[in-house]
């Protein structure tokens, strides 16, 4: 797989870093990781995958709204800086 993974990789113009690990079945899958990042929308992804596994063990229904309190919310930078109020 990591073989296939730097492959594909390969045909795409720009700079990519990864690190992927799963700790259930203990594998790494790694390309230029060691190479530093800036964060920033990165760990949005983290967030997802831990929503999709949620929603995947019915821990929690995708179609339910989620309200978040405004003493929740946190200045940003992206799209959300633009929100009027907190989403619901």
């Amino acid at each position: 797989m990591q073989r296939t993974i730097e492959q594909l990789i390969g045909q795409v113009p720009a700079r990519i870093m990864l690190l992927f690990r799963d700790l259930d079945e203990d594998l790494e899958i790694t390309y230029d990781a060691d190479r530093p990042v800036v964060a920033a929308s990165t760990l949005k992804l983290l967030v997802l995958a831990r929503l999709y596994r949620a929603f995947a063990r019915e821990q929690l229904d995708p179609r339910a709204r989620v309200q978040i309190a405004s003493d929740q919310v946190v200045p940003g930078s992206g799209i959300l800086r633009w929100l009027a109020e907190p989403p619901r």
